[in-house]
């Protein structure tokens, strides 16, 4: 039987104040600068899905155009495949180990994955 699936993690949300930096400036391009830790192709589908507002407003176009001094809310929302990877525990042997190395084994039926540079000839 499969584990079940961890539950979604709660949205997070995000208040943020778009600085007074002079000339307007596209929203999708402000998130990008204020959360670098996502790609702007994420922001844009965020926007586009409604889970983006300025000044309470809900903008769904990534070319909005914001001056300076308005709040935007992000609601950031999990993508469904990364969170389609999880960890799992496996069982470890340690074969070989000194100051220098360790050598660990998989346990028997384990996948293993060949490094890139390893060829089956």
């Amino acid at each position: 039987m499969e584990p079940a699936p961890p539950p979604p993690a709660a949205p997070l949300r995000h208040a943020l104040m778009v600085p007074h930096d002079g000339a307007p400036q596209r929203l999708d391009q402000v998130l990008a600068r204020l959360l670098p830790q996502h790609s702007r192709s994420r922001l844009k589908a965020w926007i586009e899905a409604g889970l983006v507002t300025v000044n309470s407003v809900a903008a769904t176009e990534p070319s909005v155009k914001v001056r300076g001094g308005e709040t935007i809310a992000v609601t950031e929302i999990s993508d469904p495949q990364v969170m389609a990877f999880a960890p799992e525990e496996i069982a470890l042997s340690i074969q070989h180990e000194d100051a220098a190395i360790r050598a660990q084994g998989l346990s028997t039926g384990s996948t293993r994955t060949p490094a890139a540079s390893w060829s089956w000839r």
